[in-house]
């Protein structure tokens, strides 16, 4: 069980390195539009990029995923609530708010795969 907990660690955190690189190269999620603040990609690059390194390598790696489960658990209340509130026959918007809280779910719920040491 204990090698399942660290290769979910990689398939978590991986992304968010790559993630994090396409925030340099497009200024934005490639995937779409971004709800960050135009002023903010590079540091949410950076931040993505860290966090994912510090997971994979264990170090803080308990902070890493409270911080990324407290950020998207923001953005879905922040940036994402308000545009359903106003759009709520657009089901693109209910999706991409469900999407940052269940990242929000999963960064808490690997947070608990760490131990106290980590």
């Amino acid at each position: 069980m204990k090698s399942l907990a660290q290769l979910s660690r990689y398939f978590f955190a991986i992304p968010f390195c790559v993630f994090g690189i396409q925030y340099f190269l497009y200024g934005h999620y490639a995937g779409g539009l971004s709800p960050v603040p135009l002023w903010a990609p590079g540091g949410v690059g950076a931040y993505l990029i860290a966090a994912g390194l510090s997971i994979t390598s264990g170090i803080a790696g308990r902070l890493a995923c409270f911080s990324l489960g407290l950020m998207f658990f923001l953005w879905t209340v922040v940036l994402h609530a308000p545009r359903v509130v106003t759009h709520l026959n657009n089901g693109g918007e209910w999706s991409g708010a469900f999407v940052a809280l269940a990242m929000a779910g999963a960064s808490f719920l690997l947070l608990a795969s760490f131990s106290e040491r980590t």
